[in-house]
């Protein structure tokens, strides 16, 4: 072989560099030269952290060759370096031991056991490498494992399954001889996962108490879930539910969580199903408190599948278990947690009467309460959010006077100020939480951005953007969100998309032009994708971004985030066609994306051919996330399409109650100019409150921009 004496030419017979030892030995085995030992590297290059390849492949080397003892001074050189120590050092051995033949793998792991068994878990990756392996003493050192104090599940599960591939009978003997040993939680996690393994696919786990019955079964419906295995999960509850001797506190759970599977399906059928598991469960002060929580738990959460009546009826049934819950334990985080029920149940009136309890109690427990400015802050929110400033102004006055410094309070305030007409005196108060900050800690980089987001936000709103005030505010947020650009780079995007939305689009591409040396092709795609968001864009700067995010995709063509601000990007600028089928594009290799499937959804609302799909793939969104506030006005808006009108009609007030944005307003006055019995005057009272709260025409479909147009000269003549 020509190749080794030009190497030897070029590096001696002992090279000193690591990678010329590895090639010189690499090529004497191809010539046949099996016994070759290649000199040894220094111990510099040997232990160096960066070069893995080469550490890995000089441990793959010395133990091929049968160099035991340069192999252990490496191994040891390598174990107590700290930049190998650990998790990398056991990932290098990993790496090499399924490499090599069986008893150099097996001389190998012999080698390391001493290196590792002396750190956390080092025991236990031995041993589930040489099971992996299927070497000899395997057996030895899961039994070692096991009987090592504080063995773990996972170190008993190893073992059921190691044991389980020669003898199908062994594994359930092992779970035996685990629960004498285990917490009965922690047992019954490990039958759990071994019984949804294909060693333990026939093994019917069995319960001897109860609660050792509860405990395996949720186990079991943990496990399952995790696994996205919904049917299953549902089949182990059913089962659950039909055995005779289920206590009938255990059925009302397993009702609870099968009736939220059910629904999550998506269908009315499902819907109904859950209902009818609900009607049977009984609510009543007798039951344990921790049951009532769970009870609350489940039903917020089943809420988001539901809508209408069956959503109020369980939102209903989840205050009655907290009310219940608060009668017990009297405590006011309680009495705050089912206020917030009730404003997700729409009942705003039951929300203020409980803020009024919580602020109306002696003034000396309130003093106490470590969440009074909480409750202060929400009632503030909520007086705002009504437009009742003059109230408002109370509650933000005694939050000023108590000198809150947690940033929710302190934006409420600015919010409050702001919307009241006084934006400069919210960005005072803005201001004012970042100077709370450590100048030379984290906390004030933490600020700074906080206090950036918010000023983004103040300056669009309806009665801010485009005023002096506006423009200040967005200035002030830009320059936060530029300062932190070296430390925070992502915050690129928040300075674009609030220079976007003041109408400065050239000076965002200015700002990032001057930070292009912090910022990879991937965040000035993001920055240039949140101008566009925030404002229009002149042909010349949107093919700058166009090229931005092709540049990334050229790197990742796969990558869903970049596919999604591609498709965004697309329908922003108008190409319809274009941002369809790269939703379609994303929804080949991520079917269940929530994002994808309703803005795809949106594009097609308004088309009569298209509009039964829309509503198809607001189905699967809503099987996947709930039905939020985003999917409902989606589906009103494919609804109003398809003239059910009613059906629309209860889908916007269902979305108006999560959230009164423009838009939704704005698809109410489209179903009142549209509906059998057209109603102008309240398409125009509609069409005012979505101007009042800022309807940007650029956020409406193209579709329906006729009656935009329309509804806005019908307005501006009155």
């Amino acid at each position: 072989m020509k190749v080794v004496p030009r190497l030897v030419a070029a590096f001696g017979e002992a090279p000193t560099r690591t990678d010329a030892c590895l090639a010189l030995a690499r090529l004497k085995r191809l010539a046949g030269d099996d016994g070759a030992r290649a000199p040894s590297p220094s111990a510099r290059s040997s232990s160096n952290p960066r070069g893995y390849e080469t550490a890995e492949a000089w441990v793959s080397h010395l133990a091929r060759t049968g160099a035991t003892d340069r192999l252990s001074l490496l191994l040891t050189r390598l174990a107590a370096d700290p930049r190998w120590a650990g998790e990398p050092f056991r990932r290098l051995v990993g790496h090499v031991l399924p490499a090599v033949p069986q008893p150099v793998a097996a001389a190998l792991l012999n080698l390391c056991r001493p290196l590792v068994e002396r750190e956390p878990g080092g025991g236990a990756w031995a041993a589930e490498s040489a099971a992996a392996l299927k070497l000899a003493d395997a057996l030895a050192l899961l039994d070692e494992a096991v009987n090592r104090p504080g063995a773990t599940t996972d170190d008993w599960l190893r073992k059921a399954l190691f044991v389980s591939k020669e003898d199908p009978a062994a594994g359930p003997a092992v779970l035996d001889a685990a629960k004498s040993k285990l917490t009965l939680a922690g047992y019954a996690d490990l039958v759990a996962v071994y019984a949804d393994t294909a060693a333990g696919s026939t093994f019917v786990p069995r319960a001897e108490t109860p609660e050792e019955k509860r405990l395996l079964v949720q186990a079991r419906l943990s496990v399952k879930l995790s696994r996205a295995k919904q049917a299953e999960a549902g089949k182990v509850l059913e089962e659950f539910l039909a055995e005779p001797d289920t206590a009938p506190t255990d059925a009302d759970w397993a009702r609870r969580n099968l009736a939220m599977i059910y629904a999550a399906g998506g269908t009315m059928d499902d819907r109904n199903r859950a209902m009818v598991l609900l009607a049977n469960v009984k609510i009543n002060g007798a039951a344990k408190v921790s049951d009532l929580r769970a009870t609350v738990s489940v039903l917020a959460t089943l809420a988001r599948y539901l809508e209408g009546p069956d959503r109020r009826k369980v939102l209903a049934q989840a205050t009655e278990a907290l009310g219940l819950v608060y009668k017990s334990s009297g405590a006011p985080t309680d009495l705050f947690a089912l206020s917030q029920l009730y404003r997700a149940a729409g009942d705003r009136k039951m929300v203020r009467e409980l803020l009024q309890k919580l602020l109306d109690r002696n003034p000396a427990d309130l003093a106490r309460d470590p969440s009074y400015a909480l409750y202060l802050t929400a009632a503030l929110e909520e007086l705002v959010e009504d437009r009742e400033f003059a109230a408002a102004g109370a509650f933000a006055g005694k939050l000023t006077q108590m000198r809150v410094t947690d940033f929710r309070s302190l934006a409420a305030i600015a919010r409050y100020e702001a919307k009241a007409g006084r934006p400069d005196k919210g960005l005072a108060v803005a201001e004012g939480f970042a100077r709370l900050g450590d100048a030379s800690a984290g906390d004030y980089l933490m600020r700074s951005a906080l206090v950036a987001e918010l000023l983004d936000e103040l300056s669009r709103l309806s009665n801010v953007r485009g005023t002096r005030d506006g423009h200040l505010i967005a200035t002030a947020a830009a320059d936060r969100f530029a300062a932190i650009v070296p430390t925070r780079p992502e915050a690129i995007v928040g300075m674009a998309g609030v220079l976007g939305a003041d109408g400065r689009a050239a000076e965002a591409f200015e700002r990032i032009e001057r930070l292009d040396r912090y910022l990879p092709i991937r965040l000035r795609a993001s920055a240039g994708i949140a101008i566009v968001r925030g404002g229009p864009v002149t042909d010349p700067q949107a093919q700058v971004i166009e090229k931005w995010l092709d540049a990334c995709l050229a790197e990742e063509p796969d990558s869903t985030p970049l596919l999604l601000n591609k498709a965004e990007f697309q329908a922003l600028r108008l190409k319809l066609a274009d941002a369809t089928a790269t939703f379609e594009q994303v929804l080949k290799t991520e079917p269940r994306n929530v994002v994808a499937l309703n803005n795809l959804a949106w594009l097609l609302a308004a088309g009569q051919e298209t509009a039964q799909k829309a509503l198809e793939l607001v189905a699967l969104a809503t099987r996947e996330g709930g039905l939020t506030g985003d999917l409902l006005d989606t589906r009103a808006r494919v609804r109003i399409t398809l003239k059910q009108f009613s059906e629309a009609e209860r889908d916007l007030a269902e979305a108006i109650s999560h959230d009164p944005t423009a838009l939704r307003w704005f698809h109410v006055a489209v179903l009142r100019t549209r509906q059998t019995a057209p109603s102008p005057e309240e398409a125009g009272k509609a069409f005012k409150e979505a101007k009042r709260r800022g309807l940007d025409a650029r956020n409406v479909h193209p579709a329906d921009m006729e009656t935009f147009r329309a509804l806005e000269a019908a307005t501006a003549e009155k």
